[in-house]
């Protein structure tokens, strides 16, 4: 073997090496969600591009959904350490619910964040699927799904995936 050649192989071996690693990463690295418009249960609109450049949660959560409705006060009281990690907070309602009962829930619990009507399931799809509530879905300061939270409210585990967006 010409001596020479070796380290010809191991510098082109490593290369394809880095190389393949690459390719898998930007493979599979979440996907920016699109640009939708999200229509308020207060008659506004919002955009999702807005949120660019902030951590933002999506709240998914259901009229039917008893654990939903007991964690609105808990992520109230919550809002202020989310908002001191200069993210922002919006809830999602799932598109089996009927938007008048959107709206009474949305009067009744008057959160202190911004509900979202989702009647197509448009932003439940483009975030990978919704297969429960409560769901918290922590998106990153460029617009990619960073984590997912299922079940009731684990305000530790949130905090703590916000943190490691700052």
């Amino acid at each position: 073997m010409n001596r020479r050649s070796v380290p010809f192989r191991s510098t082109f071996i490593l290369t394809a090496l880095a190389t393949l690693a690459f390719a898998i990463w930007w493979a599979t690295r979440p996907a920016l969600l699109p640009s939708l418009t999200l229509s308020l249960t207060d008659g506004r609109q919002m955009h999702l591009a807005d949120f660019r450049g902030r951590p933002l949660v999506l709240d998914f959560w259901s009229v039917d959904c008893p654990i939903c409705l007991a964690d609105m006060p808990a992520l109230a009281e919550l809002l202020p350490a989310i908002e001191a990690r200069d993210a922002r907070l919006i809830g999602v309602n799932i598109p089996q619910d009927p938007p008048p009962a959107i709206m009474a829930a949305a009067a009744t619990l008057a959160p202190p964040w911004p509900l979202a009507l989702d009647p197509r399931g448009e932003l439940a799809a483009a975030v990978g699927g919704i297969v429960g509530t409560p769901t918290l879905i922590i998106l990153d300061r460029e617009g990619r799904v960073h984590q997912r939270l299922i079940g009731k409210l684990d305000a530790d585990a949130l905090l703590a995936a916000l943190d490691t967006l700052n």
